[in-house]
């Protein structure tokens, strides 16, 4: 009886380790994935406001339609990795198809895919085009000083909230029903850069 009880405690200190380590590690992955997107929304905010200053109107709206698909690719590979089984890469892994180690890395670490495809990526794209938005407003005003720009800039966000909100939406049916084939191109282009490989022993 006293061994039992002896035992009781030392249960708990290790159940209790286990929880304290999984919440360090969600506190770190929080940590990294805000400085990730500091460093994604940095970049991409400095490359539409180099582009956008420089290049002719038509270029212009050009990159706020990439920005807008942008979002919606990412969103629907963070939708793909969520919905995606591990059988079909793992069988594809043991045949070592292109790509398919690293369809087997990404549903390893799942959360943080979404994270950084739907949250990250996603969320930047959407307030960068925004900001892209209402940068081509001011410049169609100065082109047209007639132009309302009040009204303009109403028409033109809600295009904007209207392309992005739908493109989503069809996106993610879209990758609930081809999560696979998504999520396999999407390793096929983790592995042109080497990322994700599993190192086999």
């Amino acid at each position: 009886m006293p061994k039992e009880d002896a035992d009781i405690p030392l249960k708990r200190k290790s159940g209790g380790d286990k929880a304290k380590r999984g919440r360090k590690k969600k506190n770190y992955w929080a940590v990294k994935i805000a400085l990730i997107t500091l460093i994604v929304s940095g970049g991409i905010s400095f490359v539409a406001e180099v582009l956008l200053g420089s290049v002719p109107l038509l270029v212009a709206i050009l990159i706020l339609i990439a920005l807008i698909a942008l979002g919606i690719v990412f969103d629907i590979i963070g939708i793909a990795a969520t919905a995606a089984g591990p059988k079909p890469f793992l069988a594809m892994a043991s045949k070592k198809v292109h790509g398919a180690q690293q369809c087997v890395f990404l549903l390893q670490h799942t959360d943080q895919v979404a994270s950084f495809c739907n949250d990250v990526v996603g969320d930047v794209c959407g307030i960068v085009s925004g900001a892209a938005s209402a940068a081509i407003v001011l410049r169609i005003v100065v082109l047209a000083p007639a132009t309302p720009s009040a009204l303009l800039n109403i028409i033109i966000s809600s295009v904007v909230a209207a392309l992005t909100v739908g493109g989503k939406a069809a996106g993610k049916r879209f990758a609930l029903v081809h999560s696979t084939n998504i999520l396999l191109r999407a390793g096929r282009v983790l592995a042109f850069f080497h990322i994700g490989r599993q190192k086999h022993k």
